[in-house]
């Protein structure tokens, strides 16, 4: 249930940041990409229209070898 009253250094321990997606204007839900410092991290942001209902966080990780993408995605029921 993340909403703007839950801070991150409440979900994550030290050494830790989060990238996170609130969901608005109504109860529950939310997602997150928790991460350690040191990590080479980047949000990315998609078009809304092409996602509209959808919670997600995506972030690519860049690692020595090649970009690791991961996505945290929920659909809440309608």
């Amino acid at each position: 249930h993340l909403d703007s009253s839950i801070g991150d250094d409440e979900l994550v321990p030290l050494g830790y940041s989060v990238f996170r997606q609130d969901r608005a204007g109504r109860k529950g839900g939310g997602v997150l990409i928790a991460y350690r410092h040191g990590l080479c991290i980047n949000r990315i942001e998609l078009d809304p229209d092409g996602i509209v209902g959808l919670e997600y966080v995506l972030v690519r990780i860049d690692t020595k070898s090649s970009p690791l993408f991961v996505c945290n995605v929920y659909r809440p029921n309608t």
